[in-house]
């Protein structure tokens, strides 16, 4: 766990929409450093490094006994070095002849679209 953790929960009820009762909720499963709605029933929670996320995964969520959706949100920074990882990779592929389609000299993907599949930028990049 190299940094803070994110989810995405939904489902949150109406009576319960403050950054308090969702940081009060979400205290039992480590220390919440950040709350923001990003509607009224929606929101993202951060956590400092040290919580269990994957126990907070595995569990299912009820507040006023509605069902919470939890999502976890990969960290744009995580996302680059994987996608690093992958462009490495490809670049390998690509040196040994391994990529069908020949599109991908062209730096497009399969189809023509770029980015390719599975590859879509994010935002600030």
């Amino acid at each position: 766990m190299a940094g803070e953790q994110t989810i995405f929960v939904s489902g949150i009820p109406d009576s319960l929409s403050s950054e308090g009762n969702v940081q009060d909720y979400f205290a039992q499963f480590g220390e919440v450093v950040h709350v923001a709605f990003e509607d009224v029933d929606s929101a993202f929670v951060t956590f400092s490094p040290e919580t269990n996320i994957e126990r907070l995964l595995e569990e299912k969520h009820v507040m006023e006994e509605n069902p919470l959706a939890v999502t976890l949100i990969e960290s744009p920074k995580r996302r680059k070095v994987d996608e690093g990882d992958a462009d490495e990779a490809q670049k390998g592929a690509d040196d040994e002849g391994d990529i069908e389609g020949g599109a991908h000299d062209e730096g497009q993907g399969p189809e023509g679209e770029w980015p390719p599949e599975g590859h879509e930028q994010g935002e600030g990049e």
